[in-house]
């Protein structure tokens, strides 16, 4: 094998042709395709001197491979390929990265499918240049979409590591994340000591000259980031502190347009002229995970510093490698397999592609993120949810339900009880527990528990929390990371492939507690309480199916959905949310209305009395609801607006007209109340309009 390189001075970029000389097959790794933006011009001589080495030698080029969407140069791929008749190629994640740039360039028709490549690699995959056999690893951190191609003793690195002297690349992009270029960049120096490491960029550090070739033993002896001995925690501070310095590179805004494209630059518009677009304010919002993570909106918020929340240490679960031989094993690995990847393993139930560890991480191991270790020495246990007490087999049973909205699945409905599907969950629990106490709730268990903040929790301040910290995982639309199988990688937030109203990650306590101890993903304990709370708020106000139990309207099921202490099966909450200019005290109702004159539940805000029924089978007393102290005004009803009764009352900064309406608000019966400003809502006639002052 023979690896040829040409170095771009203008962008830095090192571009490879890699060449099986027994069958005089070449592959070209990553080329540039020259690009003057003060002319608006591009150029082929990078391309064109590939080439001239290509017909020089006698090759014939099977792939023109690229490693990632780059963001300071023109992919010069598809001309390439059109020259040389080589096949296009690039990782699969790379759709992701369409889908986040798309959004932030207002490209609705641009397809995000990775049409544009003619192959897209998958981690682990193989294939052959000529005789040489060929790999793909995944290694995101510089970009969500970044692949490495292992090539017999070589591995082309792209922008994950630099030379040893330069360290190694930044991961502050859209889609990067310290975390994960440091685990990728660990993959790779697992690789023997031998192979040698070709990198995307050099620049001529103090003025030496420029090389991109060492080994993963010069990597691991030298590199001034990742040398032995460097840890995780000391790699990303040092990362992200150098990050914070950078500024964007020069062609990004304009690179990125082409090269999601797959190289090719817009179509001609009439006149027959493509055109770049210059982003001037949207930019500033969408890429606020550049160069802000949480100031914008927030003048009058106070700022928490971050709390180390330690992990418990009185319990571990037993490493996989212990799980025994024999038909226990068997059913504890089937049950592994059940819990990480549900779709694949009982799809027949899974109505939106979702596993168990999307929300029980590490496979259910990790303490603070609902550990199944913690769980199975809590059962049987009475849960409010239902109003009894609960085997596992019924906690599963409901996470099916709800969680991975089994009505949307091709049973259309949980595992029926007795299925194996409970059993080996079951044995994979109890051997996770293997030697936990019983009897007592364990640390760690479920999610840790949020002080409320004085606030409170606002979905505008936490959609901004979200564009900053969680978009460039969950996508910009919280559509998650989809694998090819329906599956994903990244779970959905909200939508129609995402967990329904029932589910018990609707409770805005339990998301805010999943979100701070959990999120971003390898970075737990990092977001502010007021940002966990937040974004729970913001996650929990969107789109999502209606949760099973609700026998109303779409509407009603979503503002009904996942009342934890409630239980009930049917009549739905019609809702008109108030607002008020500051947040209110929580104090004693002004008023009761009387039971017997309102047989109904029912909660009345307007600008000068608040008032609950004494009726406690609706719930409101599970909510902890007190009462509202005045001035607050009503602005808009809402009956279809994504927010819950639960909300309404939690968030403290949002009041409401709330009627339990056994058929949804379309059957309200009576006259209108008239509300403060005059917006108009009906009721039941047994609620008695005099009551409203």
């Amino acid at each position: 094998m023979t690896v040829a390189s040409l170095h771009d001075e203008r962008t830095g970029s090192f571009q490879y042709v890699v060449v099986d000389e027994a069958t005089k097959t070449a592959a070209i790794i990553d080329p540039v395709l020259d690009f003057d933006p003060r002319a608006g011009a591009t150029a082929t001589d990078n391309a064109d001197m590939i080439l001239e080495y290509v017909r020089a030698k006698g090759l014939t080029v099977e792939w023109v491979l690229d490693t990632h969407p780059h963001a300071d140069h023109f992919s010069a791929a598809p001309y390439l390929a059109e020259k040389t008749g080589g096949k296009t190629a690039i990782g699969t994640k790379v759709v992701e990265v369409q889908k986040l740039w798309q959004d932030i360039y207002c490209l609705p028709d641009l397809p995000v499918d990775g049409s544009q490549w003619d192959r897209l690699f998958a981690d682990g995959e193989q294939f052959r240049i000529g005789s040489l056999d060929a790999h793909v690893m995944l290694s995101p951190g510089h970009t969500l979409a970044s692949i490495t191609y292992v090539v017999g003793d070589a591995a082309f690195v792209h922008d994950t590591l630099m030379v040893p002297d330069s360290g190694t690349s930044r991961a502050d992009f859209p889609g990067g994340n310290a975390r994960a270029l440091w685990r990728s960049i660990r993959a790779i120096l697992e690789l023997p000591p031998s192979t040698a490491t070709y990198v995307g960029h050099d620049y001529g550090k103090d003025g030496r000259e420029v090389f991109g070739r060492s080994t993963v033993a010069d990597q691991r002896r030298d590199n001034i980031h990742v040398h032995n001995g460097i840890g995780e925690a000391e790699f990303v501070a040092t990362r992200e502190k150098r990050d914070a310095t950078l500024p964007l590179p020069d062609l990004m805004l304009a690179a990125l347009q082409v090269n999601i494209r797959g190289g090719r630059l817009p179509e001609p518009e009439a006149c027959g002229t493509a055109f770049l677009k210059r982003i001037i304010f949207a930019i500033t919002a969408a890429l606020l995970v550049l160069v802000v993570t949480y100031k914008v909106g927030q003048s009058d918020a106070p700022v928490q510093a971050p709390v180390e929340v330690a992990a418990d240490a009185a319990f571990s679960p037993p490493a996989e490698s212990t799980i025994p031989a024999g038909p226990d094993g068997d059913a504890i690995r089937r049950g592994r397999l059940i819990f990480t990847a549900s779709a694949a393993h009982a799809g027949q139930y899974v109505g939106n592609g979702l596993t168990c560890s999307n929300c029980h991480l590490d496979a259910g191991r990790k303490a603070d993120a609902s550990p199944m270790w913690a769980a199975w020495v809590s059962y049987p246990a009475y849960r409010a949810k239902n109003g009894r007490v609960n085997t596992m087999e019924d906690r599963i049973r409901d996470c099916f339900l709800y969680s991975m909205n089994a009505p949307a699945s091709k049973a259309g409905a949980p595992p029926p009880y007795g299925d194996d599907i409970y059993r080996d969950l079951q044995s994979y629990f109890a051997w996770l527990a293997t030697g936990a106490p019983s009897g007592k709730p364990l640390p760690g268990r479920g999610f840790i528990k949020l002080a409320t903040t004085p606030i409170g929790h606002d979905p505008v301040r936490g959609a901004i929390v979200f564009a900053g910290q969680c978009a460039s995982c969950h996508g910009a639309n919280g559509q998650g990371q989809a694998n090819p199988d329906g599956s994903y990688t990244i779970p959905p937030l909200w939508g129609a492939r995402s967990y329904n109203w029932g589910a018990g990650m609707t409770g805005l306590a339990s998301a805010a507690g999943f979100i701070k101890a959990n999120m971003p993903y390898g970075e737990g304990n990092t977001l502010t309480d007021q940002q966990a709370w937040d974004v729970a708020a913001y996650v929990d106000s969107r789109e999502r199916p209606r949760d099973p139990r609700q026998t109303g309207t779409v509407e009603s099921a979503q503002d009904d959905g996942g009342r934890e202490g409630d239980g009930r099966e049917e009549d739905g909450w019609a809702a008109v949310v108030a607002s008020c200019d500051a947040a209110p005290i929580l104090q004693t109702a002004e008023h009761d209305l009387d039971a017997a004159a309102a047989p109904v539940a029912a909660l009345v805000v307007s600008d000068r009395l608040v008032a609950r029924s004494a009726a406690r089978d609706a719930g409101l007393d599970a909510f902890g609801f007190q009462g509202v102290s005045e001035p607050i005004g009503i602005i808009t009803t809402v009956a279809k607006q994504p927010l819950c009764f639960r909300q309404i009352v939690e968030q403290g900064c949002r009041a409401g007209v709330v009627a339990d309406l056994p058929g949804g608000h379309e059957e309200a019966q009576g006259p209108p109340v008239r509300i403060a400003d005059g917006v108009q809502f009906g009721v039941h006639a047994a609620f008695r309009q005099e009551a409203v002052r």
